[in-house]
């Protein structure tokens, strides 16, 4: 029995996809540019070998952001390349994630007091005032922000998206997004091979981002989920995202672990 969830079945639809028109090279051409004009190759992220078949499609890990290594024959240079799989649920790019974490990984310390900024904004929104939800999403673009603000959480998502996690570097980066969309089966490729170019990724898709502050929840089975949140609670240094909601069985849990998403693109109109 497969254990893998929609998003999961998506990327490899892609993959499957991007295998079975690889030596298509119209079709290549209108997804990857001309650079892709005699073909492209896929290899696994982990081992770097070629993927010839459906059966050679495997999930790469958490601390993996290429879900798989594009190559372009007339080169015969790659790209590690995230693919986000756009369904009836929208693609995580910041997974339940705590303030701690952020702290304690070098490359996102720098940005704590902007993420603290629009936490703050977010657990003030009226909407979240009440507390007596455990996920309540709001869409980025409402919350008004300095620029130094915006271009470092920016620079926060762009790493989430490309370059690692809360723990740490990936140890396959990614410098470029396969989009493909479950309802037209349509894909769509950009790549950012600079840090520039992933913020600037960011930047331009900013009304597509939704976030969260999730945490523990206590299920209609008696078991705790715990969202990203410590199963003990938050830790001191997470407290500047917390607060508490009442849940359904009437006791209060913590709120703490920041989580974005981003949206489908929507076409333009013709």
């Amino acid at each position: 029995m497969s254990t893998q969830n929609k998003g999961e079945k998506g990327e490899k639809a892609a993959i499957a996809k991007c295998l079975k028109n690889s030596e298509d090279v119209d079709w290549c051409c209108e997804i990857f540019s001309e650079l892709a004009d005699e073909g492209i190759f896929l290899n696994d992220p982990v081992t770097n070998e070629r993927i010839t078949r459906v059966e050679d499609i495997k999930k790469a890990k958490s601390t993996i952001k290429a879900d798989v290594i594009l190559g372009f024959k007339k080169t015969d240079t790659t790209q590690g390349t995230s693919i986000k799989y756009f369904d009836k649920t929208n693609p995580s790019i910041i997974n339940t994630t705590t303030r701690s974490k952020f702290v304690t990984n070098p490359k996102l310390k720098k940005f704590v007091p902007s993420f603290d900024t629009l936490c703050g904004k977010y657990l003030n929104d009226p909407v979240n005032l009440a507390k007596n939800k455990s996920e309540v999403d709001r869409p980025l673009r409402v919350y008004e922000l300095a620029e130094n603000e915006k271009r470092d959480i920016a620079c926060g998502i762009a790493y989430f998206t490309f370059d690692g996690t809360g723990k740490g570097d990936a140890s396959v980066p990614a410098s470029a997004i396969i989009e493909m969309y479950h309802t037209d089966k349509r894909i769509e490729y950009t790549t950012c091979s600079t840090d520039e170019e992933k913020i600037q990724y960011v930047l331009d898709n900013w009304d597509r981002y939704i976030i969260s502050i999730r945490g523990h929840k206590m299920q209609g089975n008696g078991k705790l989920r715990t969202n990203g949140v410590p199963k003990k609670g938050p830790l001191p240094e997470d407290m500047s995202w917390v607060c508490y909601y009442k849940n359904d069985d009437g006791k209060e849990y913590p709120r703490g672990a920041l989580h974005v998403r981003i949206k489908k693109k929507i076409k333009n109109k013709k």
